[in-house]
């Protein structure tokens, strides 16, 4: 249906009282931009093997969410996230639907208005994903941009004449557009990207029109079109920069499980040189320094996170122990993080138990609590901090004992395995 679309929407293209008709041509810039997305996919898969399930790879890449847009300032974001794909079908999907919707628009501007239009579209669907979803939403993938090209596509329709021909196109682009926004599953699909795509692109077809005079093949302005684009670049190189940080995180984790921590510390180094801004090259590098008793550094590294997540109550309670091992007193300013923590809800009572404040039975007691509501394994963190806390009082039998315990039962993710494992040198 829509290779036929094309071929009528090509047939009429213009107005044909004012114009000659334009030949149709390969829509290079689309093939181009699709091999970019392809060959980006490919990338994404190529460390996944070294990825915990728990890890938003897609997200490090580059996916689009509000927290790090907002609050970090990453606002190449806006741009990268448009780049990414989260599986195979996902970019199958994208790729079909943007191959011809880009024959119908690139055929009908050319490639810079083509590519201002998909520019554009896919800056307004990240707008409308930051806007509408909710805070800790993680969104990849093209199809804003893409329904976009759609909408625009469905406008420049209005440039046809009057008959079966306008008629049909404008079906079979309805037919693509309206499940787009109406999924039989809104389940991980960002409809609201979608709509800012529509809105965006629709928008951007409907000045060309304004603009466009009768008679003339191609729209006006190709040195505006050409700039627009153009707009987004330097936003690319960012999120290449961030993306070789990423590869460094990953060297760092495979080095981190080989307990090389040499020569994890020196690629996790380098991950931060390049991206300052990813809190994973800080914590890794955190728990590989806590190995190798580095326990100072690993405490600086630890201050970074508590600075950038300063309502996560894990901060203060890690940071102490590593300065606690670096025999730094931190008693008052401990007592004064803990004023930002409810203390009677996990892991406020781990804290507590560091200030003098209770005992580890109620630590076990609130920790078990908190995992029949959650489900999230809080049982098998309380005796990692209780056993920190004995060790710390100079009960090393006992302490590694509750720490052994901790590295058997927390998942692997967590971080209180990983410094499990780095305290009993396994």
């Amino acid at each position: 249906m829509s290779v036929q679309v094309e071929a009528q929407t090509d047939a009429a293209g213009g107005d044909l009282a004012a114009a000659p008709p334009k030949k149709f041509r390969a829509p290079v810039a689309t093939m181009i931009l699709l091999a970019i997305l392809i060959a980006i996919f490919c990338i994404e898969t190529l460390p996944a093997e070294r990825v915990n399930e728990n890890q938003n790879l897609l997200t490090i890449l580059g996916g689009l969410n509000r927290r790090f847009v907002l609050e970090n300032g990453q606002w190449y974001r806006m741009v990268t996230a448009t780049f990414l794909h989260g599986n195979f079908f996902h970019i199958l999907m994208n790729g079909i639907v943007l191959f011809f919707a880009g024959m119908l628009v690139e055929n009908r501007l050319g490639k810079a208005w083509f590519l201002a239009v998909y520019t554009v579209s896919g800056l307004t669907g990240s707008c409308f994903s930051l806007a509408l979803n909710a805070p800790n939403t993680n969104s990849v993938g093209a199809s804003g941009a893409i329904m976009g090209l759609l909408a625009g596509a469905f406008v420049l329709t209005f440039r046809d004449p009057k008959g079966d021909a306008r008629l049909k196109a404008r079906i079979a682009l309805l037919r693509l557009l309206i499940p787009a926004f109406f999924p039989r599953s809104a389940q991980h699909i960002d409809i609201a990207a979608h709509l800012g795509g529509a809105i965006g692109g629709g928008a951007t077809a409907a000045i060309i029109l304004w603009v466009w005079e009768r008679g003339t093949i191609a729209p006006p302005y190709p040195r505006l079109a050409k700039a627009i684009p153009l707009l987004a670049l330097p936003f690319l190189p960012i999120g290449l920069r961030s993306g070789f940080a990423v590869h460094e995180i990953f060297v760092g984790l495979a080095a981190e499980n080989s307990q090389r921590f040499d020569d994890a510390d020196r690629a996790l180094t380098r991950a931060i040189e390049l991206d300052s801004t990813l809190e994973d090259g800080f914590s890794e590098r955190a728990i590989v320094r806590f190995a190798l008793k580095r326990y100072r550094e690993s405490a600086a590294d630890f201050r970074v996170i508590e600075d950038r997540k300063p309502n996560w109550a894990y901060a203060p309670l890690i940071l102490h122990i590593a300065r606690a091992h670096a025999r730094e007193t931190d008693r008052e300013e401990l007592a004064e993080n803990a004023k930002a923590v409810d203390l009677t809800v996990w892991p406020g009572p781990a804290l507590a138990l560091f200030l003098g404040r209770t005992e580890p039975d109620m630590v076990v007691h609130t920790a078990a609590r908190a995992e029949q509501q959650t489900h999230e394994h809080q049982s098998c963190e309380a005796p990692f901090y209780i056993g920190e806390w004995h060790l710390l009082r100079g009960e090393t039998d006992q302490g590694r004992s509750l720490i052994d315990m901790a590295l058997k039962s927390c998942p692997a993710d967590f971080i209180e395995h990983k410094l499990a494992k780095a305290e009993l040198g396994q």
